[in-house]
């Protein structure tokens, strides 16, 4: 069953992802849609951490100044995750947070 009311946004790579985090009741929570919601069903969603993020539909250009009141940005907390398949897991840390070693994003 799709929950239409908890959002995902993926990378392109699909290896990071992005919930609003006002749509989910805690960090669980997240990564259980996450899950429900990857290819398979089968992955690791670890480096899970809640911070201010910008959104935009538009994007931003580089080197460019404008002023907010001209963009359509959106600042809002987010739960961001990185997502492997499970059979690219080779260490036994713990799914949130992973040792340096085998976790590209700690180095």
């Amino acid at each position: 069953m799709v929950d239409y009311e908890k959002s995902l946004f993926w990378s392109e790579d699909g290896e990071k992802v992005y919930g609003l985090a006002s749509q989910f009741k805690d960090k669980e929570d997240f990564a259980i849609h996450v899950k429900n919601n990857y290819e398979d069903g089968q992955c690791i969603v670890r480096n899970i951490k809640k911070e201010p993020c910008l959104y935009s539909e538009e994007g931003i250009q580089a080197d460019t100044i404008i002023p907010f009141s001209l963009l359509d940005i959106v600042i809002d907390n987010y739960y961001t995750a990185t997502v492997l398949p499970i059979e690219e897991e080779a260490c036994t840390c713990n799914e949130n947070e992973c040792c340096p070693e085998c976790d590209p994003d700690e180095n």
